[in-house]
């Protein structure tokens, strides 16, 4: 099955619980994946080692506040206020069996790019990389998906 028969050709972000203007083209290339160090060593990205992870909130609360300490490299500088991008590292039998599910082969290559050029994201555009390495390495797949993100995908 090819991407475009599972995902179709574009795929609409949903963000904050509402379907936003943004889309994303994805498209399959027949070009080889950009290694993943080469791909996460641009300026965009930066690999840091989480020093500390402490939850906030008491033990009774249903809420989650987290602190948390990276290891910044000496070129980077962090001041409050500025923004920091997790990139989540998700587990591969979640990415196998979401691929699965979807009836996706995790060895293609795409491309993603999006129609807005002002639109800040941190998925890798204009790259080509592996489903597999957008799945593990750039969507956070054990988020909930809000009431429009599930609608969506029912319908």
């Amino acid at each position: 099955s090819s991407l475009t028969s599972s995902l179709g050709s574009e795929l609409i972000v949903v963000k904050d619980g509402s379907v936003s203007a943004a889309t994303w083209i994805v498209n399959t290339v027949d070009t080889p994946p950009i290694d993943l160090d080469v791909l996460c060593s641009c300026d965009e990205y930066t690999p840091s080692t989480v020093l500390k992870n402490a939850e906030l909130q008491g033990e009774k609360s249903d809420r989650s506040t987290r602190h948390v300490e990276v290891s910044l490299p000496e070129k980077l500088t962090y001041r409050a206020g500025d923004h920091l991008a997790v990139l989540p590292v998700n587990n591969a039998k979640d990415v196998e069996a979401l691929a699965d599910r979807c009836d996706l082969n995790l060895d293609t290559v795409i491309v993603i790019n999006s129609s807005r050029e002002d639109l800040k994201t941190d998925l890798p555009l204009n790259r080509p990389l592996t489903i597999r390495t957008l799945l593990t390495q750039f969507l956070d797949l054990n988020k909930t998906p809000s009431r429009n993100a599930m609608a969506f995908l029912a319908s």
